[in-house]
């Protein structure tokens, strides 16, 4: 949804721009994630990872800002915002398996399943889908809070038992049916939809809240002991399993909340004025996001542009700029095109 109306919010406009950058940055390192876990582009990929995926919450956080914060109709949340999300998979799903194709799975299964990166627009489609009852329960306040105390707490409960069962005993977590079914009932697709719908109604309420200044401190601190717990957990584990793991960036770790929690509230609580130019690029982010995935591909394959071309380290932010330049380029043309503008970007 775009920051339109009669008073712009300009903090969020700022946000998401930064927020598709960083998303582009990162699916740009994600392929070499699946390396040596002892080489250093392995460990460059797992510095971009661990202080990148706290932006995918932030999307969805500013995405409830909007929707939540406002009276949509209804009728226009299934018109306009439900046919467009619908649209833009069926097209980008066709677009992709045509032009990056992948032989193991064939053209109806790849264009069934759609490119990688479409996942979340079906996630957005099942969330507007939910919106005017998600609307209900973020208006009642209480509600909303039991909502997101509730789940917080079986998140936590799951990422103690995941610590539990990575660094102390598996067995412990195997064998005892309680914790055994919170640690697998926290990946479930139930619970996934549950955190992802917190988020969007968090970011309602975050966008309401004042918190007083030693609460938000107290939160960048938490911040900055999540980026270095994801780091090393990330390493540790995958050290002993002698292969990559991402157990511990999953968007409902502690360890990515506060980081997520951190960003939106230091973003609102800038002193930012309007910018027009800030205003195009976030006006024109959903197509960076649906195009982005092809201009890196188009990058390696007909210029031999790879993030580990030069020092990964660099490498993953040079070209993941690029990268959004030309997709930021490509979805503002395609916004110029009527209908198009309409449905696809």
């Amino acid at each position: 949804m775009n920051n339109d109306g009669a008073k712009r919010i300009y903090y969020l406009d700022y946000l998401r721009v930064l927020a598709i950058i960083s998303i582009v940055v990162g699916h740009n390192a994600t392929p070499y994630f699946w390396g040596n876990i002892d080489s250093s582009q392995w460990k460059a990929v797992n510095i971009y990872e661990t202080v990148l995926r706290p932006f995918l919450p932030v999307f969805l956080m500013i995405s409830g800002s909007l929707f939540l914060n406002r009276q949509i109709p209804i009728k226009k949340i299934y018109s306009k915002y439900v046919v467009k999300m619908l649209v833009a998979v069926v097209a980008w799903s066709l677009f992709y398996a045509i032009v990056a194709p992948d032989p193991s799975l064939g053209f109806v299964t790849q264009f069934a399943q759609g490119f990688y990166h479409l996942w979340f627009m079906k996630l957005m489609i099942l969330i507007y889908l939910l919106l005017p009852l998600i609307k209900r329960l973020a208006d009642n306040k209480r509600a909303s809070m039991v909502y997101l105390i509730v789940a917080g707490i079986i998140f936590t409960l799951g990422q103690g038992i995941s610590i539990l069962h990575d660094f102390v005993s598996v067995s412990a977590v195997e064998t005892n049916p309680v914790l055994n079914f919170i640690y697998y009932f926290r990946d479930s697709a139930l619970m996934q939809m549950i955190g992802y719908v917190g988020y969007f109604m968090l970011g309602h309420h975050l966008a309401k809240m004042e918190p007083v200044k030693k609460i938000r401190v107290s939160i960048y601190a938490l911040a900055l002991l999540s980026f270095a717990f994801t780091y090393k957990a990330q390493y540790v584990v995958a050290f002993g399993a002698q292969g990559p793991s991402e157990n511990y960036y999953g968007p409902f770790m502690l360890n990515i909340f506060f980081p997520s929690v951190a960003l939106f509230l230091f973003f609102k609580n800038l002193e930012l004025d309007g910018n027009s130019f800030i205003q195009q690029l976030s006006k024109i982010s959903f197509g960076v996001y649906l195009i982005h995935p092809i201009v890196i591909i188009w990058l390696e394959k007909y210029f031999g542009i790879r993030s580990v071309m030069i020092n990964p380290l660099f490498g993953i932010l040079l070209v993941g700029i690029l990268t959004a330049a030309i997709a930021f380029v490509f979805s503002y043309i395609l916004s110029r095109i009527p209908v198009v503008n309409k449905y696809l970007v």
